[in-house]
Parts: C-alpha cells; structure tokens; sequence
C-alpha cells in the first residue's frame, strides 16, 4: 500500500557521534535522550550534568541538520523530589527550543501542553480511540502501546485521525518498578548513579533470554525477544503513522545503523525488495534477541489459527473442555463440556502446541477440594503441565 506522506523514522540519540550516525542512515526525527530524565535510559548518569549535555545536542542538531526535528525524551514518572529537575528542563527548553518534549506522566502532559507541542508516550494503557481522542486535546502526537495489534491501530487511526508512532523496532519492556531489585547484587545503596545490566533464562522454556537493567528510575524487565516489523510492510503502511520509532538503545552503532537503513527503505513507496531481505538476514543475525512482531500480527494469527482448530474440532464428540485460565506450575482452570472423572487421558488443542497430552492424575473443583468426577458446566481444576496454553481445548483420547 501506498502512502500519501510517508512516516518519520525517528530513534534515540545521546551524543553528537550518534546523532551524526542516524541522520546518515536516514533518520530525519530524532530523540535526545538524557539519563536525568529518560526513564528507560541505557546511559551511564553523568555527575553534575545539569542538561549541558542536552544542551550542546539541541544546538549541534539545529546548527547541523536544520530540517531534522527533535524531541527530548522527558517520559519519566515524576515524583516531588524531582520537581526542581523539571523547572531545569523547562529552562533549557525555552532557551533551546525543539519541535516536541515526549512525555509519560500525565500531569507532565497538562504542564508542558501549555507551551510546547507534547508527544504522549504511554508504555501501558492508551489503547482505545476514546482514551486517544481525549489525550489528543493536549497532546500533538501520541506513541501507541507495543501491545496493540495493527487491525486496533488501524481503527484508532480512523476513528481519531490523531497522529500517532509505534515502536517498529527494539526492546519490549513488560515489567517496571521504581524499586531497584538488583541493587544489592552489587552492594550497592539505591540512590547510587549506578547501572545494572543482567540477563536470566526462563527455566520453563530454554532458550528464552529475559533482559533486566537497574538504572536511577528502578527496574526493568524486557521480553525475550526483540520486537521487529520489518517483516510486516504491508500492516504497518495502512496504519498510516506519524513515525516509525527505532529503539535500539543499549545496542552496537552497527546494529542500530543497519535497523534504520532497512527502516528507511521500507518506508519507500517501491521498497528495494532486494536490500530489504539483505538486511533483514543480516539484522537477524547481529540482533540481541530473537525477532518477532509481538502483538503487532501474533494475536491476529493466533486468533486466525485457534478458530480452525477449535472449527475443526466443533463437531466432535470427544471435546471435553476449554483451558479458561493457567498458573504455571500449579494448576489450570477448565470449563466442561462433558463430564470428566480421574484417570482419563486428554489431549491438548492448540496451534502453539502439538503432541501434548494431560493425565487427569488429580481433579479439584473451584473450591480447592479434591474430587473424583465432575459434570458438564462445571469448573475445574486440573494439574499443570509445561505448555499448556490459555483457550486450549481438550479432547478425550479414547482407550
């Protein structure tokens, strides 16, 4: 699909040196980023920086490359004792102004809306076009969730004709705390300017590297995998985007050069399907983690996939239930459809599984109670088993 305007390809810059190298791979929107106020920043806090740094970026991008826009990255949750922080920035600002702050913390979305345009950058929530309509009454522009899938994107795009980005590429955060859990690894005081970097594997799934970093803000925990839309050209162009942000921060310049070159050509309105799969191979093969889309095209093709199974078994007589809820390791919830008793044999129906069977060893009702059999309608428990997936259905395997 075509595009009438094609999107911004904006990253994250910290320095002059990666400023230099974005605008030469093709990034013409970029995001200066400062540890003070970034609150997902891979950069070692600097003492007694009072955003000269920041400073001398806003005047180096303007006397450089005049036709770049710039935001400053400012999406950190406010609290009082970071106040005085904000008045700094405010100072900074006017002296130097950019074309946009990006914001997080809504009362820092009410008090620069007044006098700055504002991008509201919320790593959770926002995701109806009724929270996006209201938000955009103060905000020029707005980053959608990673959790959106492109068919909600789409919808809110048309319902609110707002201008919005997504992240196309990058890091996946899932969980943040302002608590510094890893802290003590180190044996280090909270309050320290120091950064933790550590990675762990999911004992239930090998192979499944979780990223986690301690910085001044708290703690992070990002997915296993690295979210990339480089595959799905055709979904993202008919979101109509405002911008296509790259997030590669934390990673080699390499990396990152390569992700906006491939970014760039994407976006063209006749991609060069060849360099496009060069650099996708060899983005795949350099990347920290592995690449998916997430949820930008996974729920849509699970959903997809789950109809035809569940289709293909709605006629049978061996269905027993439906997976309605699991706690790893513990126990999952299922709703009858037929009588189940102790001592059958259930087969597990789901297109992220195969070959997986579940032996009714124990059975317990909503209440925790251990029972022998249980009726159709009933809710039940049965014993947890490495795989399973919520909405599965079971089938009894006949003796």
């Amino acid at each position: 699909m075509n595009m009438l305007t094609k999107p911004e390809l904006i990253t994250y810059c910290a320095n002059q040196e990666e400023l230099d190298h974005a605008v030469k791979a093709g990034a013409d929107h970029l995001i200066l980023d400062h540890p003070a106020i970034s609150l997902c920043s891979w950069i070692q806090p600097r003492p007694f920086d009072n955003f000269e740094s920041l400073q001398s970026m806003i005047r180096y991008s303007k006397k450089q490359y005049p036709n770049i826009r710039l935001s400053v990255n400012c999406d950190v949750i406010i609290h009082q004792t970071q106040l005085p922080l904000i008045d700094q920035l405010a100072a900074i600002l006017k002296e130097t102004p950019v074309d946009f702050v990006r914001v997080q913390d809504i009362g820092l979305l009410y008090y620069f809306s007044k006098w700055i345009p504002t991008i509201y950058h919320a790593q959770m929530g926002n995701s109806s076009y009724v929270s996006v309509s209201q938000v955009a009454e103060h905000a020029n522009r707005q980053t959608l969730s990673m959790d959106l899938p492109h068919s909600e994107i789409s919808l809110i795009k048309t319902k609110t004709q707002a201008d919005l980005e997504v992240v196309v590429h990058g890091h996946c955060l899932i969980q943040y705390s302002q608590r510094r859990f890893l802290s003590g690894l180190e044996n280090q005081p909270a309050d320290q300017l120091n950064q933790i970097h550590l990675l762990a594997e999911d004992e239930d799934y090998p192979g499944r590297r979780f990223t986690f970093l301690d910085n001044p803000h708290g703690h992070f925990m990002f997915a296993y995998f690295e979210r990339s839309l480089l595959q799905d050209k055709d979904e993202l162009k008919a979101c109509e985007l405002a911008g296509w942000i790259v997030d590669v921060r934390g990673q080699k310049a390499t990396y990152k050069e390569h992700c906006l070159t491939a970014y760039y050509n994407l976006r063209q309105a006749k991609p060069n399907t060849n360099l496009a799969q060069s650099l996708f191979e060899t983005i795949k093969a350099i990347a920290p983690r592995p690449l998916k889309p997430g949820f930008f095209r996974m729920n849509q093709t699970d959903k997809r996939r789950f109809k035809k199974v569940a289709h293909q078994a709605q006629g049978s007589a061996d269905i027993v239930g439906q997976v309605l809820d699991v706690v790893a390791k513990k126990r999952v919830a299922i709703l009858l459809k037929q009588p189940l008793q102790r001592g059958e044999q259930l087969a597990i129906l789901h297109p992220k599984v195969s070959n997986l069977e579940l032996a009714v060893t124990t059975l317990w009702d909503i209440d925790n109670c251990e029972i022998s059999q249980a009726e159709t309608g009933a809710l039940v428990q049965l014993p947890w088993i490495k795989g399973i997936q919520q909405h599965a259905l079971l089938q009894r395997i006949k003796k």
